[in-house]
């Protein structure tokens, strides 16, 4: 597989991770109105509230008409059981929503799974360009082989440059003495 491949799946895949963690985390929310707590009251001293349902400060509930509402209760109000007790309203207490197990094991598991993902590219990156950190040892000389083509004067026709660098350099490897004389060295490195 070449490396294109991989880099696309990856980042695909990442995608599909991210869009799959967000649905999960927002919940599909039912149409519902929204009323205020003191609509919500009044309502339920007009007895024309069916039923509501608690969850934590939260109220939600149906109206005798049909229309669903929520509304949300301040903290501490002690009023508002006996108010819907006086006014016959059916009462639904839920604890609050737990996440799935596996919802809260993926979001421990993320972070660590994200930081090794992490790791493994940068290890791919750094062994890709020119440093090879990770393969220092490993030669990728080729060996010459006598059968090759070879690079000629004529290969390189049209440029001056080119074909009078070649001939320094020949005539330094045919000459060396000449060049001693005046400082000449081969460069190191």
């Amino acid at each position: 597989m070449n490396r294109f491949i991989k880099n696309v799946s990856l980042y695909v895949l990442l995608i599909i991770i991210a869009v799959s963690m967000f649905t999960n985390f927002v919940e599909p929310q039912e149409k519902k109105s929204d009323l205020t707590y003191s609509n919500f009251l009044t309502q339920v001293e007009q007895k024309n509230v069916e039923y509501v349902t608690l969850t934590n400060n939260s109220i939600s509930g149906k109206l005798k008409n049909g229309t669903e509402f929520t509304t949300y209760a301040p903290d501490n109000d002690a009023q508002l059981l006996p108010i819907l007790r006086a006014n016959n309203v059916t009462i639904q207490a839920k604890p609050p929503e737990q996440p799935s197990w596996w919802l809260s094991m993926l979001t421990s598991l993320l972070p660590i799974l994200l930081l090794i993902g992490v790791w493994f590219f940068i290890m791919n990156q750094t062994q890709g360009g020119g440093g090879r950190v990770m393969n220092f040892g490993k030669s990728r000389a080729k060996m010459h082989e006598e059968g090759k083509v070879h690079v000629t004067f004529a290969d390189v026709a049209g440029e001056e440059e080119a074909k009078q660098e070649l001939t320094e350099v020949v005539d330094f490897l045919k000459h060396p003495g000449k060049y001693n004389a005046i400082g000449a060295r081969i460069p190191k490195g």
